[in-house]
């Protein structure tokens, strides 16, 4: 499972900067717990606090606003999955939608 603060971080400085990051990330949390590993992420990236509240994401236009709005909900209950293991029960309550409308947006 890939971290989103991974895939939402911009990587101004391409690969060097991953390598980086990954190097020193090995180092935060060399044997740790999953929850380790995410917390020295942020350690290491300098995340700030609540950075888990905000996606980042690129959106494509030319399907009109509707699908536009579409693409961005599946990716923000993507994310969201992935941020919660695959729980859609904890999913559904942190996005304050019904279960039907979860069903239906994915």
């Amino acid at each position: 499972m890939i971290n989103p603060l991974l895939i939402a971080y911009d990587w101004p400085g391409n690969i060097r900067e991953f390598i980086n990051i990954m190097e020193r990330l090995s180092l935060v949390v060399l044997q740790s717990s999953p929850d380790e590993w995410a917390k020295g992420l942020k350690k290491v990236m300098h995340a700030p606090e609540g950075e888990d509240d905000y996606l980042t994401l690129k959106v494509n236009i030319k399907n009109g606003l509707k699908g536009a709005v579409k693409d961005i909900e599946k990716d923000i209950i993507n994310s969201m999955l992935l941020k919660y293991d695959q729980d859609k029960d904890k999913v559904i309550e942190e996005l304050k939608i019904g279960r039907a409308t979860f069903f239906r947006k994915i």
